[in-house]
């Protein structure tokens, strides 16, 4: 933990027991789930931060094209309008280059993660844990749930990436732990699988493996 910060925590500490949940408010239409939306999000986040003032501010770093997605890399401040104290940190957004959204849609995502993630708010929008989703133990390989198979194979995907970028296996447990809070890929959702991709992807292009 950061010294000197003890305004800016305890600010923080009071947002996150005032935004505990947030209601899912959007339907992605084409693939059938809801979520909280970035309006949403913003507005009882954002409602919280004002009471107890705090600013939320959002950097970003030129967009890297990595086939059909765009990525945004992003750092993020939250600071104490009263004391001038700040807390730092980045994140990766990432968008789908099919249309001239995708670096806002990269933004926007990044957006809701930072605040969401950092406070700890529940939105129960995550498509790959619902109940069109089986249990993984009754469907590896059945082929009966293509939505299932979809995580599997990025789960393939994602473990030869990691054997490339990340050659010391001992450092792949912390890096999962660092992307999603989780040791075993077995254990990742597929957003969580695609997220920690693209940060391998990244990290590769940095050390000239990909």
């Amino acid at each position: 933990m950061e010294t000197g910060k003890t305004n800016i925590l305890k600010k923080m500490t009071a947002i996150m027991a005032d935004v505990s949940f947030i209601k899912k408010d959007a339907t992605n239409a084409h693939n059938k789930y809801d979520y909280a939306s970035e309006f949403a999000i913003k507005r009882d986040v954002g409602a919280a931060l004002r009471e107890h003032g705090v600013i939320f501010q959002l950097d970003q770093d030129l967009p890297i094209q990595c086939g059909s997605v765009v990525i945004v890399p992003c750092r993020y401040t939250f600071w104490d309008a009263e004391s001038g104290e700040s807390l730092t940190g980045s994140c990766i957004g990432a968008g789908h280059t099919r249309d001239d959204k995708g670096v806002y849609a990269a933004i926007t995502g990044a957006i809701k993660y930072c605040l969401t993630a950092n406070f700890m708010v529940a939105t129960g929008d995550d498509p790959e844990t619902d109940k069109n989703h089986p249990p993984r133990d009754k469907t590896e390989g059945s082929g009966q749930y293509p939505e299932y198979e979809k995580v599997a194979d990025m789960r393939s995907r994602v473990t030869a990436l990691e054997t490339r970028v990340l050659t010391n296996k001992e450092d792949r447990p912390l890096a999962r732990i660092g992307a999603c809070g989780k040791e075993e890929l077995e254990d990742f959702t597929w957003k969580e699988l695609r997220n920690y991709g693209i940060q391998l992807h990244a990290q590769g292009k940095e050390d000239g493996v990909e």
